[in-house]
């Protein structure tokens, strides 16, 4: 018999690189534990939210709340998982990442055997955001020692382009060979992306995220594809366009764990995009570790992984995935390989059960 558990956790993470935290970014999540009673083992995962695309954190507790004891009674992992059908995707995320943890403990298999015959992971884009230059050579600086082979760089249409280009050279002089992405947020018209599309492909961009509004014809993709030398990205059009209509005029997506169900539904997506031809990115958000592990063990069968927001939490209690610089390393631990790294910023309930983990 399974019985769950889920609380909010509050985090903070920087808001850039920089030596002198000036800023931070508050962030709610929801910790999931499911324990087999029989065995002891428990299973953790993390129902991340993405506001404004899926519930919020106190939103998402209460439908776990709600169903959390249907949901354990009288369940084993598959029922469990059965279950989690009729929960919203931010929800069900955390969830079956739990189950997967738990089945990947009773396996005594780290959850990456599951799909793949190595470990080996692409290493993680990291997001540079200071829009003054002198900042932004500062941020730069303190990223040089984890030797980064891919940045991105939030463009805003309220910028002028004779700035933007200015972040993008610097960029680009700091570190010549890493690839660049321009991420533009849903946010430009079509007019305006081709206006910006000379200097991006001068200063070395290569992929660009979401550059049209939302309400963008998907013909106006088309019409980007067939005339710049970009890889679009999807991510947002997701929820809006099937992986059929998408394939049409993208040439990648951004899976996140809080928008498609959890790491199985991001499985099951990656497998219909690569049958599509579409590449794959793994993204993550405001994750703890816990989001981000279970996402990296997804990682070897990625093209890009997007999850370096992991390297800025300022109080994250767990430990989880390793890092080589921005890449990844998984280990070779039963299951997800999730511990405590400081159990005073957990509840007592949930620190009890991950110091009982350990003793299984």
């Amino acid at each position: 018999m399974l019985q769950l558990y889920a609380e909010v956790l509050t985090l903070n993470r920087r808001s850039r690189f920089q030596p002198r935290q000036l800023e931070a970014v508050r962030f709610d999540t929801v910790v999931v534990a499911i324990t087999d009673l029989e065995t002891g083992q428990v299973g953790f995962g993390e129902s991340a939210v993405n506001p404004p695309h899926t519930l919020n954190a106190r939103e998402v507790l209460v439908e776990l709340q709600l169903d959390g004891e249907p949901l354990a009674q009288d369940a084993d992992v598959q029922l469990m998982l059965d279950r989690t059908r009729w929960l919203t995707p931010a929800a069900r995320s955390g969830v079956v990442a739990a189950l997967v943890d738990l089945t990947g403990q009773a396996s005594r298999q780290p959850v990456w055997r599951r799909w793949s015959a190595s470990p080996h992971c692409p290493p993680s884009a990291v997001t540079v955001r200071s829009t003054e230059l002198a900042e932004l050579d500062e941020e730069l600086a303190c990223l040089a020692s984890l030797r980064p082979a891919e940045l991105r760089i939030e463009l805003s249409p309220a910028v002028s382009h004779a700035e933007h280009r200015r972040r993008l050279q610097l960029v680009s002089s700091r570190f010549p060979d890493c690839r660049l992405t321009a991420e533009l947020n849903a946010a430009w018209s079509y007019e305006q992306f081709l206006a910006a599309a000379g200097y991006l492909d001068e200063c070395g961009v290569s992929r660009v995220e979401e550059p049209l509004s939302l309400d963008a014809a998907l013909s106006e993709y088309s019409a980007l594809a067939r005339n710049t030398p970009f890889s679009l990205v999807a991510d947002e059009r997701l929820l809006q366009h099937s992986l059929d209509e998408l394939a049409q005029c993208f040439h990648e997506v951004n899976l996140k764990s809080a928008c498609h169900g959890g790491i199985l539904g991001i499985g099951s997506k990656m497998a219909r995009a690569r049958a599509r031809g579409l590449r794959i990115c793994l993204g993550a958000d405001h994750e703890s570790t816990v989001g981000s592990t279970a996402i990296a063990h997804l990682g070897p069968m990625a093209d890009h992984l997007d999850i370096g927001s992991a390297l800025m939490l300022l109080d994250d209690p767990f430990n989880g995935v390793g890092w080589d610089g921005t890449r990844p390393v998984l280990g070779t631990e039963a299951g997800f390989g999730v511990s405590v790294a400081v159990p005073t910023r957990l509840s007592d309930h949930l620190g009890q059960m991950l110091e009982n983990r350990s003793r299984v």
